[in-house]
This record gives structure tokens, sequence and C-alpha cells, in this order.
């Protein structure tokens, strides 16, 4: 049983490397390299392809949350003290970023700005809806946990056919109407494809029924993802078209989250196949890196933007004169090693003071 919960927890940390991965690629100049390629070359869709799939990291997220929470049996008074540690991390995060825009940009931080800025969560660090989104989630807990308790395959096959059926309606508004005409937004279910409800239930599904895993519904949901994923590249390409072969003046990221849960659940299963044969000596790295993500996830927009790291990617792309695609990849790992570094430092301290407060309290007693 012991060695069966370390696989366990290798395979969500894996998940979470992925995801964080992910995550900082979509928040460099990488996920925007296919503009810089020739409309319509095989490196415009390559790059294009790279962009979409990279919209997996944060439903990823989601599904760890709802396989890890969902269906606990935990009381109210553990999800408050969660929402309100949730909450205090958030406070906290936002402080930290308006200390380091001050010493990154010269953006000198007001008593002011910090409320607005924790109110309003808007126009201070990207990433941090996650965190507003994650507090809803929580609040939301009590009745995922009855919705779940009662969801089984055919509750699954439902959820996922309204899901497409709503994002195919939508691709073809714009394909054959061109929006001329709009749907009545009131005629789906729009909140069974919110990111607190949909990839939750789903992550909590996968988790909990293994028997998903087979060969044959792994291959179906990759087989389906890049299906959907094909189709997504079509149409942004004939957004391009429309547009006289050019990508410049458009919401070229319109359609990048449609279909996104059918890559993410692939790799989701991918990851539950392999997590028997993941060596065992690999555990406590992944364990470090995977640890790291939520602290990587609230500090990577700073880092990325450290002048060195830029000098760093203007070397590799001008200098060098690599790829624009490989150059980001390189920097998206670069800044990702260097946000885990600091976090993994940040983590021994607070645990080594920790394990101090510990002994000193109970020398007193003793």
């Amino acid at each position: 049983m012991a060695v069966q919960r370390k696989e366990k927890t290798v395979y969500y940390e894996l998940l979470r490397i992925i995801a964080i991965l992910c995550v900082v690629f979509n928040h460099t100049a990488g996920f925007y390299s296919f503009t810089y390629a020739d409309f319509g070359s095989w490196a415009w869709f390559v790059r294009l392809l790279v962009s979409l799939f990279s919209k997996i990291g944060v439903p990823v997220f989601f599904m760890i949350s709802g396989a890890l929470l969902l269906n606990r049996d935990r009381s109210l008074s553990w999800l408050l003290s969660r929402v309100v540690h949730t909450g205090l991390q958030l406070a906290a995060i936002t402080a930290l970023i308006m200390v380091g825009k001050y010493f990154v940009y010269g953006v000198r931080p007001t008593l002011k700005s910090y409320i607005i800025f924790l109110y309003t969560g808007t126009k201070l660090s990207s990433q941090l809806w996650f965190m507003y989104a994650y507090l809803a989630f929580l609040l939301s807990i009590p009745l995922l946990d009855r919705f779940v308790k009662n969801f089984d395959r055919v509750g699954m096959r439902y959820l996922i056919f309204c899901y497409v059926i709503s994002q195919i309606a939508l691709i073809a508004q714009y394909v054959f109407l061109n929006d001329k005409y709009s749907f009545n937004s009131r005629l789906f279910p729009t909140w069974m494809a919110t990111d607190i409800f949909l990839y939750p239930v789903i992550g909590w599904y996968l988790a909990k029924h293994p028997e998903e895993t087979t060969r044959r519904r792994v291959a179906v949901w990759t087989i389906s993802a890049g299906l959907f994923i094909a189709l997504l590249c079509g149409t942004v390409y004939l957004m391009g078209y429309r547009n006289g072969g050019s990508m410049e003046d458009l919401n070229y990221q319109r359609f990048h989250n449609y279909f996104v849960l059918f890559p993410s659940v692939a790799v989701f299963l991918i990851v539950q196949k392999l997590d028997a044969h993941i060596p065992p000596k690999l555990y406590p790295v992944i364990r470090v890196l995977g640890g790291a993500s939520f602290g990587v996830y609230m500090i990577h927009i700073l880092v990325k933007d450290l002048p060195f790291m830029k000098r760093g990617l203007d070397y590799l792309s001008n200098s060098l004169g690599m790829d624009h695609l490989l150059s980001n990849i390189l920097y998206v790992v670069a800044a990702w090693l260097l946000s885990t570094f600091f976090v993994v430092i940040y983590q021994t301290i607070v645990r080594l003071l920790s394990e101090c407060i510990r002994k000193i309290r109970n020398q007193k007693l003793s």
C-alpha cells in the first residue's frame, strides 16, 4: 500500500510539472511564435499546434485539484481554513509581485494600488486570475461533492457531449456565418464548461475510475485531441485567410481554449498509464519539481523578465540565429528551473524555521 501511495503522488507531481511548463510557455513570446512564421507554411502550422497544445496547463491543474479534493468527506471548518489560507496566500503573493515589479520595472507600490489590485485582480500580473478561480473552486466543493457522488460513465459522456456540441456550434458560427449572426448564449448550459466545474469533475472521475486508462480509451482521447486541434488550426488559418493572409489586428487567441479538454484528458491518462513505469530513483526529483509548481506559477512572470534572462533569449534568437520557437522553449525551461530554484530555497527556509520553532516549543514544555 505504501508503494501505491508513493507512485500515486509521483503521478500527480509529474502532471504538475507538465502543466507548469505549459503555463510558463503561455506567458512568453513562444506562445505567439506562429505569428512570426510565413502564414500558411509548415512552420506556421507546427508553431500554432504547439501554441494550442500549451493551453492544457490550467485545465490539468484543476483536474488534479478535483482528483485530490472532491468527495473526501471533509468538514466545513477544513474548507473554511483552506479558503482563508488561500486568500492569505493571494494577499502575500500580490504584495510580493508589487515589490518585485518595483525592483524589475521601477513601479513604485502604494497601499492604495495594493488594495485595488487585490480587490480587482487585474492589471498586476496575468497569472493571478488562477488564484481567484481556485478560491471559487474551493467555495464550490460542498456542491461539487454532492454532484460527483452520483457521477458515472453516463454522466461523463453526457457532459462531454454538451461540451463538444457547444464548442462546435460556436466555431460553425464563425466558419459559416462569419459572425454575422450569433447564437443566443442562453441556449447553452455554459456553467458546464467553466474551469471550476468541468475540469475538477472530470479529473475526479478519471482518478477514481482506473478502468478509463485502458490503451483503447487512451488512444481514443489522444486521437480525438489531435482531430480537434487540427480543426482549430484550420479555423485560425481561416481567420488569417479572411484577413488577407495576415494575423495582424486579429484576436487569434479567440479559439485557443476550444476543445482544450481533449488534450488535457489525453495527457492526464497517458501520465496515469506511464506512472507504474517511472523509475523509483526519479521519485525525489519529481516530487521536488512538482511540489514547487504552485510557487513557480506565482513568480515566473517576474523571473522570466529579469534582465539577464531577456539578454539570454536575445542571444539565442539574434546572436545565434536560433529558431524563434526553439529559443523560446529553452527560455521557458530556464525560467522554470530558476523559478523552481527560488521556490525550493524558500520552502527549505520555511521548513527549517518551522523545525526550529517546534524544537524551542518542545524544550519549553519539557
